[in-house]
């Protein structure tokens, strides 16, 4: 799965979970952004085009390999953080 597929279907996940309440702005082919009532979720594809990069508005930051992470598990995660109070 390539990146591009990657985060499409982690944004279906989110949205999924969240629908209306979730808005969705890909910044760029490889980075996307979500934003929700409890705050922005921003990933980006680091340069070896493997890791993604995940930072959250509290300067959380986390990172992991792509293809080792479940786009489900992601998707949640996202969405648990936008509907969280900060």
């Amino acid at each position: 799965m390539t990146f591009d597929q990657w985060i499409d279907t982690v944004n279906a996940q989110v949205k999924g979970r969240l629908g209306a309440g979730v808005r969705t702005e890909e910044l760029s082919w490889d980075s996307a952004m979500w934003v929700g009532g409890g705050g922005t979720v921003v990933a980006a594809l680091a340069e070896d085009e493997a890791t993604v990069a995940f930072s959250f508005d509290d300067g959380e930051k986390l990172q992991m390999a792509y293809n080792d992470a479940a786009p489900e598990s992601v998707g949640a995660t996202i969405a648990k953080r936008l509907t969280s109070a900060a």
